[in-house]
């Protein structure tokens, strides 16, 4: 029988083996992450005879979402050894998880999965979608004469938190990030043979792009610039490329500027959310009291009832009804009430309600950086 726990110092070795079994990643980079990005408080295990077969990674952030500060929780690292899958044990794990992270005072549950569909039985929904800059042979793009190439080095991090801070002002969703945030980041990059282009003019940084160069790919996962700056990194990245297959992830504004000829861009959901707190969540970002939701949660006992938007229990009528995952996206901006009544996902019971949600809690842009 398993046994479900926090995960332990003692722990890393094996950890690390099973990431390595699960995702394929360099021993840089794990042994980056077991000593950078290891947090045993936030972090779970299934244990079956002493080996470690189940898990899943959390570290706690700080999210910025409709301008409020909020306590959250990422979750990375989901794994189960292929030898024990279809048992039940992620479920497991995944309630630990969630619970221990909301005892803790986090508020808000965030990732970057594979795969949306296997978490929506724990009401984790899409919150940010991305730009995807595409182009599967690069071919006959030229080298921007303001960017320069360098391996990622963590000395650069206060003139990119500079550029991060100003490219990520006005989204919801954003992660709040420190100088050594940023270092850390880098170094994240370093481990696993990651670079760096930034974008100078007149001996300022106006934007960068942090990417790995495969055999078969040149593949940007952190981009944070715009107009020329933007034009200018994704043409040289496309030159790096050579014929090979490039890959951009960056914010949806992107898709506004027009991309370069030979490049496609679409849009991709590439964050989830999940309510770990919703009474809290409630008062943060909503406060008013004047209209009611009926809330449903399948993992957090104490999100299940009738709260007003304030984050007051109520037995008064019901206005609202949805899952604490679509209350997530309400809240956090990523859909307004009309929008998941189009797609069967709230009903609502109080029409005058539903228009007061519509001019208190508007869409917004959501972009949330991938993390570890």
């Amino acid at each position: 029988m398993a046994e479900f726990r926090l995960l332990q110092d003692r722990d890393k070795e094996q950890a690390s083996a099973l990431w390595q079994e699960c995702f394929g990643d360099s021993d840089g980079f794990c042994r980056w992450f077991m000593s950078e990005q290891w947090n045993g408080e936030y972090s779970v295990a299934a244990v079956e005879e002493g080996k470690l077969v189940s898990m899943i990674h959390g570290r706690p952030y700080t999210l910025r979402i409709r301008g409020r500060a909020i306590p959250a929780v990422i979750m990375c690292g989901v794994a189960t050894a292929p030898a024990y899958r279809h048992r039940g044990l992620m479920r497991r794990c995944m309630e630990l998880f969630e619970r221990n992270a909301r005892d803790k005072g986090a508020f808000v549950l965030f990732q970057s999965p594979v795969d949306f569909r296997i978490y929506e039985w724990c009401m984790q929904y899409p919150s940010s979608a991305s730009a995807i800059i595409t182009s599967e042979k690069a071919r006959g793009m030229r080298g921007c004469r303001y960017a320069e190439d360098s391996p990622c080095c963590e000395g650069f991090a206060e003139e990119l938190l500079i550029v991060y801070e100003r490219i990520m002002k006005g989204y919801s969703g954003r992660v709040v990030r420190s100088t050594e945030d940023m270092r850390s980041v880098l170094r994240g990059h370093t481990a696993d043979g990651g670079r760096l282009v930034r974008y100078i003019k007149e001996g300022k940084t106006l934007g960068y792009a942090l990417y790995y160069g495969a055999e078969k790919e040149v593949n940007c996962i952190e981009f944070m610039a715009r107009g020329r700056a933007a034009r200018g990194l994704l043409s040289t990245l496309g030159a790096m490329a050579k014929g090979r297959r490039m890959m951009v992830r960056g914010t949806a504004e992107l898709l506004l500027m027009g991309v370069p000829k030979g490049i496609r861009g679409s849009l991709a959901n590439t964050t989830a959310m999940g309510a770990l707190n919703v009474p809290g969540l409630l008062h943060e970002l909503a406060g008013f009291d004047d209209v009611t939701v009926e809330v449903t949660d399948s993992v957090i006992p104490e999100n299940n009832g009738v709260f007003t938007f304030g984050g007051k229990p109520s037995k008064g009528p019901v206005d609202i009804k949805m899952d604490s995952g679509r209350l997530m996206q309400l809240l956090c901006g990523y859909a307004d009430i009309a929008q998941l009544e189009g797609q069967e996902k709230a009903e609502i019971v109080n029409r005058l309600a539903a228009h007061k949600l519509l001019d208190r809690l508007p869409t917004l842009q959501c972009f949330t950086a991938e993390e570890y």
